[in-house]
């Protein structure tokens, strides 16, 4: 028991990412790619009151959408809930391990980052799956509750808004894995961490600029391209993040069997016995008494 727990924290990173990347490849190809454009094509004109051509037909359209969407997006829901919880733990093992948490201070700020990124990647799951949690009562319902529902934007309001902590989680962990892989002695490849910036980044935007377009006036030559590029954007992200694990993870590791072997140095830097948190001026944690001026070693002391 306590090997499979070592060899899964070991992996956090790793595992997560494929969950995450297996999860949005079986929503977006199989189900969810063309569902939610039928049903903001008629919630769009419902909101405007203008006509629509061939509504019954695209209401049905919109109908049909809703109950295909909702019970495989669970699916596809539950490995990506997972993945966010894997990523979550990778993020506290960097957080708990002494000589990570003491590294430059752009890599804890990486580790915070990545914190509130996790963070936001499972609360949006949950919305997701609260969401689904509600549709499901009704998406076997008759065909004038759910046109009832799609027109008062019920399917809609809850996508807005895990979309909102979806955008802000995909900016997120573009600059957390570019700070991370950075300024870490070894790191895994720096020209694929500042590629997972960038792409996360197209991701979160493309996402947020979803929230921007009011569903008012929004037509669907703006909708339909955002639709269409924001999975393969994200399925693209969350391959070059699977990528970047299997080069970056190792590298924590060694730095983290390294520490715990006794070694004096890794990657060209020296591993401390205890933890130390750099600042400006003062560094918190076991300092020399003849080395340093009387504050400091009476700080150092309060710290031990």
């Amino acid at each position: 028991m306590i090997a499979a727990i070592e060899v899964l924290s070991a992996h956090t990173l790793r595992i997560g990412a494929i969950l995450e990347l297996i999860s949005v490849i079986f929503a977006h190809t199989l189900f969810v790619s063309g569902c939610l454009s039928p049903i903001y094509d008629v919630y769009a004109a419902s909101m405007t009151g203008q006509p629509v051509d061939d509504y019954d037909a695209k209401m049905k359209a919109a109908v049909a959408a809703a109950r295909k969407w909702s019970l495989p997006s669970l699916y596809g829901q539950v490995p990506w809930m997972t993945g966010a919880l894997f990523i979550l733990g990778f993020q506290v093992k960097l957080t708990a391990d002494p000589w990570l948490s003491s590294r430059h201070r752009l890599f804890r700020l990486g580790i915070g980052v990545l914190q509130i990124g996790a963070f936001l990647d499972v609360t949006w799951n949950l919305v997701s799956l609260a969401e689904w949690v509600i549709a499901v009562n009704y998406v076997k319902a008759s065909d004038a509750t759910v046109t009832a529902l799609i027109e008062g934007g019920f399917f809609w309001w809850p996508e807005m808004l895990f979309e909102c902590f979806f955008s802000l989680q995909a900016l997120l962990y573009g600059v957390a894995f570019m700070l991370l892989d950075v300024h870490h002695p070894e790191g895994g490849s720096t020209c694929l961490a500042w590629t997972l910036l960038v792409s996360w980044t197209l991701t979160g935007t493309t996402a947020f600029l979803r929230l921007l377009v009011p569903p008012s006036f929004a037509p669907l030559s703006v909708v339909v391209p955002l639709d269409t590029l924001q999975p393969f954007s994200l399925i693209l992200s969350l391959t070059l993040t699977v990528v970047w694990s299997f080069l970056f993870e190792p590298a924590v590791n060694r730095g983290m069997d390294a520490e715990a072997g006794g070694a004096d140095e890794y990657g060209g830097q020296s591993i401390p016995s205890h933890p130390v948190w750099q600042s400006a001026g003062v560094s918190y944690g076991p300092l020399n008494a003849a080395a340093a001026p009387p504050h400091a070693y009476e700080m150092g002391q309060a710290y031990k």
